[in-house]
């Protein structure tokens, strides 16, 4: 019998997997609502752009802040997505750079961030994201308490 004439649960066994369950979430009309709205801003003309604008305004703020206080400091940025990494190499382009970079110092500077209420992934590894509602006063005031934070690490 042809597979597509088939019970979902007896195609499924065959494959050694069981049928999926409706997710709590499937046809939410709060959720579906949601869904829509998002893809209709991210959907705007100028939406990546305004996103990489905010973006390197915070990046180079934050370069500026390294640069300032005199650690080393590499940030990289791709459209609204950032990292950087406390290393003196310059840049950080490679796996080796990264792994090279001072996790510790990082985690120094995480934890004075937190404490000024600014959440940042844990890892020196992971990637943050800028969001298109953060302003600019969110954003000066990011830089300003980085600034702070760097400067009690120097």
């Amino acid at each position: 019998q042809p597979t597509s004439k088939c019970h979902p649960a007896e195609t499924a066994s065959r494959c050694g997997s069981k049928p999926k369950k409706p997710d709590r979430k499937t046809g939410n009309p709060l959720a579906m609502a949601a869904g829509l709205a998002t893809l209709h801003k991210v959907l705007a003309p100028t939406f990546f752009e305004q996103l990489e604008q905010k973006t390197s305004r915070l990046v180079d703020g934050l370069r500026r802040a390294g640069e300032t206080t005199g650690l080393p400091m590499v940030v990289n940025q791709v459209g609204g997505m950032f990292g950087f990494f406390f290393t003196a190499s310059g840049s950080v382009t490679c796996f080796s750079e990264v792994m090279a970079s001072d996790t510790d110092r990082f985690q120094v500077f995480f934890h004075a961030m937190l404490e000024a209420g600014v959440y940042l992934a844990p890892s020196a590894f992971e990637t943050a994201f800028m969001s298109i509602a953060h302003g600019d006063t969110e954003i000066d005031q990011t830089i300003e308490k980085a600034t702070a934070a760097l400067d009690a690490m120097a």
